[in-house]
């Protein structure tokens, strides 16, 4: 079953390299790899965010998407995050709106839980690329996080692992 998702995901990120080569010369900024960049920063420490699901323009009326399978560990590497600390994230395309949730994926439970709402970034600056986020007081022991980013013509999804145990006095 898992195999069968892996797949059919790379099915799609084949489909959308196909029709993104027939695509006229002028991509747009959702459309040209700085959409699938994201890093995350909080005490000093960068990792970056593992592309998810996306949607890119495909023309002016249709559009085309990836779905990717859910990834218990996204990433090598660890955000250390703690209760009310920040964390900033930067795309690689200027974004409309940038939203961060934390997930519980660590357990017997066959979905993962979304331990906190979904937590609006405010931007830093106007190039769109720079935003915080202000995390809650209770992290209700979340191992990861998901990162919704709307650009201007598409959006995507990252996740990270975090780590709420490694901070020791970092403030944020």
């Amino acid at each position: 079953m898992k195999r069968t998702g892996s797949v059919l995901g790379l099915a799609g990120v084949v489909a959308l390299a196909f029709i993104g080569a027939a695509t006229s010369a002028q991509t747009p900024p959702a459309a040209s790899g700085k959409a699938t960049v994201l890093t995350l920063s909080s005490t000093g420490l960068t990792i970056k965010g593992k592309l998810g699901s996306y949607c890119l323009p495909l023309g002016e009326r249709a559009s085309v998407c990836a779905d990717a399978v859910f990834d218990p560990k996204p990433t090598r590497g660890r955000l250390p995050v703690r209760a009310r600390g920040r964390v900033a994230i930067t795309t690689g395309a200027a974004a409309n709106l940038v939203t961060f949730q934390l997930i519980r994926a660590d357990t017997k439970a066959p979905e993962p839980e979304f331990t906190s709402k979904s937590l609006r970034a405010r931007p830093l600056g106007s190039s769109g690329r720079r935003w915080v986020v202000r995390l809650p007081a209770d992290l209700k022991r979340a191992d990861l996080v998901n990162v919704f980013v709307r650009y201007p013509n598409g959006d995507a999804s990252f996740g990270a692992r975090v780590d709420r145990d490694s901070v020791c006095g970092a403030s944020g």
